[in-house]
């Protein structure tokens, strides 16, 4: 196990023990993908993506899993996005709430038999408001840097995202 798991294992488990937790899960629209932009030229579709949400005090992380495919007879395409983000949380009102923190994600992108890797970074800015005790509705900005495996080329994009927050 390296340093960086043990460091990782360390800091969930203490603050498993001693902060309170706010756990539960999440889905996130956008109508901008840089991803599918680099692949195939197009950014219309939404972009789904699917969280697991973990809280301990003003602290979140979420692992994020996205899934894309398009198909005809002759030819298919998928991108699998995975990734993990950390957030600060700051409360303004009862209900409402704004965060900070990054996101990093790895992309696949397979086309027939070529797989190709990307990935970005993103520092992020978002707010939420609560409806009710177990869900929420918000909006995050991302400045993303792109960048695919083995090319030269990389793009920095601001992303705009809606989410729906359900918790446990």
């Amino acid at each position: 196990m390296n340093i960086f798991r043990k460091a990782l294992f360390i800091i969930v488990m203490v603050s498993t023990l001693l902060l309170p937790q706010k756990n539960g899960f999440g889905v996130s629209f956008s109508g901008l993908s840089t991803v599918r932009n680099y692949y195939y030229y197009e950014t219309v579709e939404l972009a789904p993506a699917f969280y697991w949400l973990y809280g301990a005090g003003a602290t979140r992380m979420e692992a994020a899993f996205g899934y894309w495919s398009r198909g005809r007879k002759d030819y298919s395409s998928t991108i699998t996005s995975i990734g993990l983000g950390g957030m600060l949380l700051k409360s303004i009102t009862e209900n409402f709430s704004t965060y900070y923190g990054g996101r990093i994600v790895l992309h696949l992108s397979k086309d027939d038999d070529e797989t190709e890797k990307a990935f970005d970074i993103a520092p992020v800015y978002g707010g939420e408001y609560k409806i009710g005790n177990n869900a929420s509705i918000g909006g995050e900005i991302q400045l993303n840097y792109f960048r695919a495996e083995g090319s030269d080329w990389h793009t920095t994009t601001l992303k705009s995202l809606i989410f729906l927050r359900f918790y446990y």
